[in-house]
């Protein structure tokens, strides 16, 4: 299986990447195309930042070539995707799954985005609704010199996390204006695309 232990020499130096950006212009229908690719180098900063269901986060720190999105500098969060180690696939059999649910992933997250862009518009004709929380974009990075190469990336939100809606019902929420607001945009989205779309995970900042 795949390793993804991060060796002392690559937290210490930084490694090489390429980040790309996913473009989706067509909603449900457009399958996203791949923009221009930047080619920079991250240093890891918090090797086990978080992890969730489907995903291990780490954080890093941009040392140069991801301008103008990120910054020399500016920390931003990698998430590799859990399910790829089981069975007894062969290597290239298990990168190839990693590409696929990476590249899902980023498809996901994008067009909620846009999505979003589009119940922003529809709030402002109420008035008391106020401004709408925005889907921060999921960027495609690929890192040659690791053993699980394909990875997602998106900007470090700063302040305190917390889970506006996620799968399990159990768990107590946010009922928060900004959960409210959230669960709106659930039902809105659902309603919009005709029932094929549901987003049940909302979490951030």
């Amino acid at each position: 299986v795949l390793s993804g232990f991060n060796p002392r020499e690559e937290i210490e130096v930084g490694e090489e990447i390429e980040m790309t950006p996913m473009l989706i212009t067509k909603g449900l229908t457009d399958a996203g195309f791949l923009g221009n690719k930047l080619f920079g180098r991250i240093m890891m900063k918090e090797p086990h930042f978080g992890s969730g269901v489907h995903y291990k986060a780490n954080q890093v720190k941009v040392i140069y070539g991801l301008e103008p999105i990120f910054e020399s500098g500016a920390t931003c969060i990698i998430k590799v995707q859990k399910c790829i180690s089981y069975g007894t696939k062969k290597e290239n059999s298990l990168i190839a799954r990693n590409h696929d649910i990476t590249m899902q992933a980023c498809k996901l997250q994008n067009t909620a985005r846009e999505y979003s862009k589009i119940f922003a518009a529809e709030t402002r004709a109420v008035e008391t609704f106020g401004p709408v929380p925005e889907v921060i974009p999921l960027y495609l990075l690929y890192r040659p010199a690791n053993n699980i190469p394909y990875a997602t990336i998106e900007k470090d939100l700063n302040g305190q996390f917390t889970r506006y809606s996620m799968e399990d019902k159990g768990k107590n929420l946010s009922e928060s204006e900004i959960g409210q607001k959230c669960h709106t945009f659930q039902h809105w989205i659902y309603q919009w695309t005709n029932g094929n779309l549901l987003i049940t995970d909302l979490q951030g900042m």
